[in-house]
């Protein structure tokens, strides 16, 4: 029976260590560094989004209209 009572006050011991874990914030903020290098990512995927669509709707006017095809080829000459 006293081998049990010594189980309880480990645990008791454990909880103050919990309590410890709380300087490990340092590691969290390596983390948020990561985070930013994600948002730079986003930003520059979203640019090359716009200019595919640009380029898209360009195709999509020469495909709908032939003739202004040639209107455009005679006035770069």
């Amino acid at each position: 029976r006293r081998r049990r009572r010594r189980r309880r006050r480990r645990r008791r011991r454990r909880r103050r260590r919990r309590r410890r874990r709380r300087r490990r914030r340092r590691r969290r903020r390596r983390r948020r560094r990561r985070r930013r290098r994600r948002r730079r990512r986003r930003t520059r995927r979203r640019r090359r989004r716009r200019r595919r669509r640009r380029r898209r709707r360009w195709e999509g006017r020469q495909d709908s209209t032939p003739e202004e095809k040639e209107e455009m080829e005679e006035e770069m000459e």
